[in-house]
């Protein structure tokens, strides 16, 4: 017979199914050859249109040979019908295969389709045959929520006994405890590139690569998997550097036949005064190399950068690892305590909510205490749930993230207070994510409005559809007004002011500094209204621990004053009796006379009787042309200055 009469006859019995041709087409099936895939595929379709028919499909059950179990199977994931998920079910033992990557579709074809009172069957299959590998339990335990949902069935029994076990065997309990931390890890936490709406950390730990002193396998942070056009930066935490310090880097600058870009690089910087103390970029290769470096500044405190600014969709990643402090290096058991944590959350596994409380008082690791934080509060209020985003703001320190953490599990009532002073703390990508977990409820509703009208959050944050939309579905007349009025008073949000932004981050992280040269930058331009460390006036908010903030919210403070504005320092403008105009900071009244104080740091007393009429706007007094004030340089500087006073 001719191949393509054979095809053809396929075809054929596909669009006319009938139960006296289904034999025919198991028999061309067994005796196609494996490299005919055009002939298999049209058979395969064959047989699925005939098995669509209940009584087919029962007839063919009871002839499925030992050996064909599988192949049937196969079929069976095309079909979606019940008695399709109850045989591929019931067969689990023999359908399995380590080897297969159909192994999840089987598992979540089971969960959607089969009879769930027999989830067993599933459970016990998977765990007999792949017991030992918590990395295969994970994918395919995942593969069984994901059939669950879709089919809007609840965790049967077996599965959640399942979970609970897998959880257990993730972080070693014993006993339902958390074994005692080998090492104190060195966190690491992610920042949005300067200019960039990339919200998600394009790092993580990949094994792919090896080193050039023959290493396989070696664990690096690398920049690859998630996608090469994404970027970002991750920051470890503060450490005291070594004499001598070394790591290994493999990655790119660009494509190889171009000149290298350096927008992707590895930085160290000193941790009281940002200065860069040495910049490395990849070597142009997927093999890692070794980097080194000698320290002369004996108990020298420092922190890495690796940044990764390459938006190309090729040759623009970098991997970093094998750091000499050990405590740098990707630590395997957080990434099973993040694991862990998701089986928590995604299944509802309430009865190991205690776990996550030892996590967040356990972890070494900055990431996994602000993930088992979320987790906690996945199903809470509007208010707990925005607290618990607040662990992962990048200018929260680890003993703020420790008390949120306490108040989150011990029913405090001090949130509220600690969501006022991290939102003076959030970038405004930052502050947007919180104000979005307070919008999801009408208690969380009003206090982002109390925020907002206070200052403590930016009223920018009320043009955000996600946020105005989700207020707006409450039906709440007061919501609606108080909102309409924050939207009344706000300043213009341009293009060219987020380009300035991004720019001056970008200058910044790219270019030298000096704190000690700011420090006097800030005499001249800032301490008239501002004061630091006990020099300055107290016009102006005082800054004192300001370099808390970090260099996307010291910036957007500096350039773009009116974007958080407290409720204390707004801008008041007077009319007087004469026609005359004056705006600056009210201090208040002194007896009969206003004090008013302008953006030059000098007072002004306006006699009660010559006012005519007094507003105070969301605008901030501080002038909001500081980037054409000051040279880049200074500004660098400034900044250098500002972010060292912790």
């Amino acid at each position: 017979e001719s191949v393509l009469v054979r095809r053809a006859a396929a075809h054929a019995a596909a669009k006319h199914p009938h139960s006296s041709t289904l034999h025919l087409i198991d028999e061309v099936m067994e005796s196609a050859t494996s490299d005919d895939v055009h002939l298999r595929h049209a058979l395969k379709i064959a047989s699925r249109n005939h098995l669509r028919d209940p009584d087919a499909f029962s007839r063919a059950v009871q002839k499925v040979d030992a050996g064909l179990v599988r192949q049937f199977a196969g079929v069976c994931l095309s079909l979606k019908t019940p008695a399709a998920g109850t045989f591929v079910l019931h067969n689990l033992d023999e359908i399995l295969d380590d080897s297969s990557n159909r192994t999840a579709d089987f598992v979540r074809f089971t969960m959607r389709y089969g009879e769930l009172q027999d989830s067993e069957r599933m459970t016990s299959a998977v765990r007999k045959r792949f017991g030992q590998s918590t990395v295969a339990q994970l994918e395919l335990l995942r593969a069984a929520r994901e059939g669950l949902d879709q089919r809007g069935a609840h965790l049967p029994p077996s599965v959640q006994s399942w979970a609970t076990e897998l959880v257990a065997q993730l972080l070693q309990l014993k006993n339902g405890r958390l074994p005692p931390q080998q090492a104190k890890q060195i966190s690491w936490t992610f920042q949005q590139y300067p200019g960039s709406d990339e919200e998600q950390n394009p790092f993580q730990v990949s094994t792919r690569r090896a080193s050039a002193d023959g290493m396989q396998n070696t664990p690096l942070i690398s920049s690859f998997p998630k996608g090469e056009q994404r970027i970002g930066i991750y920051r470890s935490e503060p450490f005291a550097l070594p004499q001598d310090f070394s790591f290994w880097m493999c990655g790119h600058q660009g494509f190889p036949q171009k000149e290298a870009h350096k927008r992707n690089y590895v930085r160290l910087r000193d941790a009281g005064t940002h200065s860069a103390v040495q910049t490395w970029y990849p070597p142009r290769n997927d093999t890692a190399q070794l980097f080194q470096l000698t320290n002369d500044a004996p108990s020298r405190r420092v922190y890495l950068e690796i940044v990764d600014g390459d938006t190309e969709t090729a040759y623009a990643w970098l991997a970093v690892g094998r750091f000499s402090v050990a405590g740098l290096n990707p630590d395997g058991r957080s990434r099973q305590e993040l694991n862990a944590i998701e089986l928590i959350r995604d299944l509802r596994l309430t009865q190991l909510k205690n776990v996550l409380v030892q996590i967040m008082q356990q972890s070494g690791s900055r990431t996994t205490v602000a993930a088992a934080a979320e987790a906690w509060a996945a199903e809470d209020s509007a208010v707990q749930r925005s607290l618990a985003a607040a662990t992962s703001v990048a200018a929260v320190d680890s003993t703020q993230q420790r008390l949120i953490c306490q108040s989150l599990t011990s029913g405090a009532k001090q949130g509220i207070k600690q969501l006022q002073e991290i939102m003076k703390l959030a970038t405004a990508g930052e502050q947007r994510r919180l104000a979005e977990a307070l919008a999801a409820d009408k208690e969380g509703a009003a206090v982002l409005l109390k925020l907002m009208e206070e200052g403590h959050a930016a009223a920018t944050l009320a043009q955000q559809a996600s946020i105005s939309e989700s207020i707006a579905a409450m039906n709440d007349g007061d919501f609606d007004n108080r909102i309409a009025a924050l939207l009344a008073d706000l300043p213009d949000q341009s293009e060219e002011l987020e380009e300035l932004l991004g720019a001056r981050r970008t200058d910044f992280l790219s270019k030298p500094s000096l704190a000690s040269r700011g420090a006097d930058v800030f005499k001249k331009s800032c301490a008239i209204c501002h004061q630091v460390g006990g020099v300055g006036k107290k016009v102006g908010p005082n800054l004192d621990g300001i370099g808390g903030r970090g260099l996307n919210r010291l910036t957007e403070d500096i350039l773009d004053p009116s974007r958080n504005v407290d409720v204390a320092f707004r801008s008041t403008t007077v009319v007087l009796t004469s026609g005359r105009v004056l705006t600056g900071f009210s201090r208040g009244f002194e007896g009969e006379r206003l004090v008013l104080v302008d953006t030059k740091g000098q007072e002004q007393s306006i006699a009660r009787g010559d006012i005519e009429e007094q507003v105070v706007s969301r605008r901030s007094p501080m002038p909001d042309n500081v980037a054409k004030l000051l040279t880049q340089q200074e500004f660098r500087d400034l900044l250098a200055y500002l972010l060292s006073r912790p």
